[in-house]
């Protein structure tokens, strides 16, 4: 049970969690 929600929510968890990284950097370089 808990696999087939990691298998449905990991990939949106990380590409968010990306997603926030990537502009909190982008925000550190300006």
């Amino acid at each position: 049970m808990l696999q087939d929600w990691l298998d449905n929510n990991l990939p949106t968890l990380v590409e968010r969690l990306v997603r926030e990284e990537i502009e909190r950097v982008a925000r550190g370089a300006q």
